[in-house]
């Protein structure tokens, strides 16, 4: 049976009011580094017919920007800004306007309309994703059982694609975009089903086989989960979440319950990002860490002891090498005191040389590294403080002392700073 909402306006907008927020730092990056040098939040305000723009501050709080709000046309809806934080687009008119507001985002995170300020919508537009290219844009649009779909132009200025619009059962509500940018989801509300579409090349939707899969009663919010594996559905009538597992083109299956519950007409979903927390290096230690026989032989040293407090596999590269004695003097012609292995310098290994000046206090090497964890998280030691040392006493029962600055490039011999 269909679960018709007796105020469909004022039913929609139980959501809460959309915010959308536009982080500064590069990680992010799987996408688009954003230009702005701060995150900056954005609201829409239905009964004002303005979006409400803030500065996030220390700790995440709220400050107004100047202007406070910026104008939106009738009946403001949802918001997404775009992965480049450059652009801001909001849905307009659940009844009347039928148009999408797009906003160019300025340094201080102020929104200014582009020209032109608006962009023709279907019926009753109202939620709206963003490609994680930034490619394209996708509104569903509630009265005309449809999802609009649009180019990205210069600028960030929309463009209707060929065609306009797919269609999207009935009462198309909540949408949202894969993160590999392959797949989009929305919530069709009175089917009591999730339409899955591919995208294609240019962006352009295609439903794909099945072109639905049940949800609860009346789904209303979608979300991905940052790595693309889940979706979850926020089931309005239903009391309940719908949550899938992500298959092989992006096809969705029931997970395993196929519901969870939830409180009284739940409306919207989110899921927090994967925070991705850097490698230690602070265990790393060089093995040998002392070479006894000055055999002027190359000796292979292995680094180890990095570790992932999240469980990330991690990998060592090798930085540079240096020492505190000349690398040739009188006496001295073997060159260079440092080779990489067969791995290149992608490796946790590199030989140094079984030699030190027997005029002097011992030889001590400094290995510089990085470690990865392949997910964009590392950790680093240079020369100066790094705790990857092999010393090469003087004699047998001494401590080499590092003598450090000066120091030189084992590899080239030359001096370093």
């Amino acid at each position: 049976m269909l679960r018709l909402r007796s105020h469909p306006r004022r039913a929609r907008r139980r959501r809460c009011l959309p915010v959308s927020v536009t982080a500064a730092a590069a990680a992010l990056a799987v996408v688009a580094a954003p230009a702005q040098a701060r995150p900056f939040a954005y609201v829409t305000n239905e009964g004002n017919n303005d979006v409400s723009q803030y500065d996030v501050g220390s700790g995440g709080l709220l400050a107004p920007l100047v202007p406070p709000t910026v104008a939106a046309d009738t009946f403001p809806g949802a918001v997404a800004v775009s992965p480049d934080g450059k652009s801001a687009y909001v849905t307009n008119g659940f009844v009347g306007s039928n148009s999408v507001s797009q906003y160019d985002v300025g340094p201080g995170g102020a929104l200014a309309p582009k020209s032109p300020a608006t962009v023709a919508a279907g019926s009753g537009p109202d939620g709206v994703a963003v490609s994680p290219g930034g490619g394209g844009v996708y509104v569903t649009n509630f009265l005309g059982n449809s999802v609009s779909q649009y180019d990205v132009g210069p600028g960030g200025a929309l463009a209707p694609k060929s065609p306009a619009t797919v269609a999207a059962g009935i009462n198309p509500q909540g949408v949202a975009v894969s993160p590999n940018g392959g797949s989009l989801y929305v919530a069709n509300g009175a089917a009591a089903s999730v339409l899955q579409y591919n995208v294609g090349p240019g962006g352009a939707l295609q439903p794909k086989s099945p072109a639905a899969v049940a949800a609860g009663i009346y789904p209303d919010g979608v979300a991905v989960s940052p790595d693309g594996g889940s979706v979850y559905v926020a089931n309005s009538g239903g009391n309940s979440v719908s949550q899938y597992d992500v298959g092989p083109g992006g096809a969705l299956a029931p997970d395993s319950p196929a519901t969870v519950a939830a409180g009284t007409t739940p409306i919207a979903v989110a899921v927090s990002p994967v925070v991705n927390h850097p490698p230690s290096c602070t265990a790393v230690t060089a093995t040998p860490g002392t070479i006894v026989s000055a055999t002027r032989e190359l000796i292979t040293v292995a680094l180890s002891g990095a570790s992932d407090p999240d469980g990330d596999a991690v990998s060592f590269h090798i930085d540079g090498v240096s020492q505190d004695e000349p690398v040739t003097a009188q006496g001295d012609d073997t060159f260079p005191d440092a080779q990489l292995t067969a791995a290149e310098s992608n490796s946790n290994q590199v030989k140094v040389r079984a030699e030190r000046n027997p005029q002097l206090n011992g030889r001590v090497y400094r290995i510089a590294y990085t470690v990865s964890d392949g997910k964009g998280g590392s950790c680093s030691r240079t020369a100066a403080n790094t705790n990857a040392k092999v010393s090469v006493p003087r004699k047998k029962g001494e401590t080499a002392v590092d003598d450090a600055p000066p120091s030189y490039d084992s590899f080239t011999g030359a001096p370093l700073p």
